[in-house]
């Protein structure tokens, strides 16, 4: 990890490290690596908690972790981590995979939008289109009662 970094933990689209398990919450925790090095993990008050060692972490208490402990975030049979270090490389591969989700999100995002767009567009032009008829069949109509 990089050092004076902060890591969120979470099924969230926005968090660094997302795991796939049910028992994980949207915004489960963060992971705090200051200047030195040291590495704290903090729940954040999450149901199923976040655990090092197999031990519970108390909810919103930083705990400094050590290289090597095991860190769960969620419940039974979420994923286990263990903390390392990771080469430059290793972090410049992940952040340009990061880069590469976000960029993907935000094209997806973009697409819906257009696809929304294209939506409330052809939901105008039959509204417009009932609209005038409504309004030839009015004048029709006037201009039939005028013949009388």
């Amino acid at each position: 990890l990089p050092k004076a970094s902060i890591w969120t933990v979470g099924r969230k689209d926005n968090n660094d490290l997302r795991p796939a398990h049910a028992s994980v919450s949207r915004n489960h925790s963060s992971v705090y690596i200051d200047d030195f090095g040291r590495v704290a993990v903090v729940d954040h008050g999450t149901k199923h908690g976040t655990f090092v060692n197999f031990r519970r972490l108390d909810p919103w208490q930083p705990f400094l972790v050590r290289r090597k402990d095991r860190i769960r975030f969620g419940g039974e049979g979420a994923p286990v981590y263990r903390l390392g270090s990771m080469s430059q490389e290793q972090v410049e591969q992940q952040q340009e995979s990061r880069r590469i989700a976000e960029e993907r999100g935000a094209r997806k995002l973009f697409r819906e939008r257009e696809k929304e767009e294209a939506k409330a567009d052809r939901k105008s032009k039959r509204q417009l289109k009932r609209f005038l008829e409504a309004e030839a069949r009015d004048k029709a109509a006037a201009a039939e009662a005028m013949r009388f």
